[in-house]
């Protein structure tokens, strides 16, 4: 059996609106949990490629609470997901997260990938640091 990319589309689209609310309480929930965590307190934020156009996967999380979401690439939806968070964030050096200012602006797999960069440089120094930081 065959299904439609438009019956797949609608679904998605309903399924969004029921698992709106839990959405919300979750998105919530992260922010609780990073505010009960004081001074610490982490949320991990990241997003990469979706099949349909303009949109990304969103991951949000924290040690003990993970959000997926599905939304537009833009600012707007970090800011819309994330209203009132005052807690450290962990995220690229993407703009649309450079509005926090407690921001942790590279995680371990950046770091990994631009010291394979370094790496590959023709610059001396620049692969011995590389190969510095790989070693970590």
């Amino acid at each position: 059996m065959q299904v439609s990319i438009g019956t797949l589309h609608q679904t998605l689209h309903q399924t969004r609106a029921i698992v709106a609310p839990a959405e919300a309480e979750l998105i919530a929930e992260l922010c609780a949990e990073v505010a009960a965590q004081g001074v610490g307190g982490l949320l991990h934020a990241d997003e990469t490629s979706w099949p349909q156009r303009d949109q990304r996967l969103w991951v949000f999380l924290t040690t003990t609470t993970t959000v997926y979401v599905v939304a537009g690439r833009g600012k707007v939806t970090v800011t819309s997901l994330l209203a009132g968070f005052q807690g450290w964030l962990m995220s690229d050096r993407w703009f649309s997260y450079r509005d926090y200012p407690k921001r942790l602006r590279c995680c371990w797999a950046h770091l990994l990938r631009k010291a394979q960069g370094l790496i590959e440089s023709y610059d001396k120094e620049a692969r011995r640091f590389g190969v510095l930081v790989r070693s970590m």
